[in-house]
């Protein structure tokens, strides 16, 4: 039991360090960090974000703005789009290309652990949240943010929510 919680402590210290430097995975599970952001490829000047909005009118161009996200043309992260209209089934985006230190922590966590051994485990959009809307961690209203952690981590880790808010509250506050 002790052992449990040894690595449930290490789980939210990791899931701390990463919300500190903020981000997440768009598909949702983690991504091989890229070699060099070199490999990367530009982002399509000619394609702006409202031309994607035209289209993609359920968006919330607003609260893609005000994202984390909302600076970087929508070519920077989908970056097999270079004309429009587009392919409906695109790429994966692998936001380990830019975020290689929180793909990292991830992959060394114990969520990274289990995902990569086939188990059931979080990945990056269960605890960032929608995609187009992630918020910086150190915004008061993000999920990772470290006042918000317990209440993120209880979403599937109900039945240590208490002794996983008094850690944090310990720790973190």
């Amino acid at each position: 039991m002790m052992l449990l919680r040894r690595k449930f402590l290490l789980t939210i210290c990791l899931t701390l360090a990463c919300s500190f430097q903020t981000k997440a995975d768009n598909t949702g599970m983690p991504s091989a960090p890229a070699a060099s952001t070199a490999n990367h490829p530009a982002p399509s000047p000619k394609i702006q974000n409202d031309d994607c909005f035209l289209c993609h009118d359920t968006m919330h161009a607003e609260k893609f703005s005000r994202s984390a996200h909302g600076g970087h043309l929508c070519t920077s992260c989908h970056s097999d789009i270079h004309e429009i209209p587009h392919e409906d089934k695109l790429v994966p985006v692998k936001c380990g290309e830019c975020h290689r230190l929180e793909s990292d922590i991830y992959t060394a966590s114990d969520h990274g652990i289990a995902l990569k051994s086939g188990l059931p485990a979080a990945a990056c959009l269960d605890c960032h949240g929608e995609p187009h809307q992630i918020l910086g961690s150190r915004r008061e209203d993000s999920p990772v943010n470290r006042v918000n952690i317990a209440e993120t981590c209880a979403k599937c880790h109900e039945d240590e929510k208490k002794w996983h808010l008094l850690i944090c509250l310990r720790k973190h506050l």
